[in-house]
């Protein structure tokens, strides 16, 4: 009798795993199309900055947390925290991509050293040293 209660949770159990496992594979697409729209939106707000004043102002605004459209870090912004908190020290934004770039994280753009700038410059997490050089905000963080 044991050994049959014990055989019926293994058939449970891996039902269970057969059920999660058809569950992820439904869930990497949706991912996959997240992460695309969420770089869409990151590149069009980047564009938007660029080329809006009134935008950029919102933007700059929003990142300290007040106004209605507060702005989010993106998920370049987070990985480029997380190196700067690595090396706790001011890097060139062109040694960042660099760092990023071998770790995976894609940033797109024609140029996307400078594109990390459009991630980086509005995040009140992060100080501008010198041109080109950013360090973590340790006021702030």
């Amino acid at each position: 009798m044991e050994e049959m209660d014990l055989g019926t949770l293994r058939t449970y159990r891996t039902a269970a795993q057969e059920r999660i496992r058809d569950i992820e594979a439904q869930i990497e697409p949706l991912r996959k199309q997240m992460e695309d729209a969420r770089r869409e939106l990151e590149a069009l707000e980047t564009l938007l900055s660029l080329n809006d004043p009134d935008f950029a102002r919102s933007t700059q605004a929003s990142a300290s947390g007040s106004g209605p459209g507060v702005r989010r870090p993106t998920a370049i912004a987070n990985a480029a925290y997380e190196v700067l908190e690595e090396l706790d020290r001011p890097v060139h934004y062109s040694e960042l991509y660099q760092i990023l770039n071998s770790r995976g994280v894609d940033i797109p753009g024609k140029n996307p050293a400078a594109n990390l700038i459009g991630h980086i410059s509005p995040d009140p997490r992060f100080r501008r040293v010198s041109r080109g050089t950013y360090e973590l905000d340790k006021r702030i963080t």
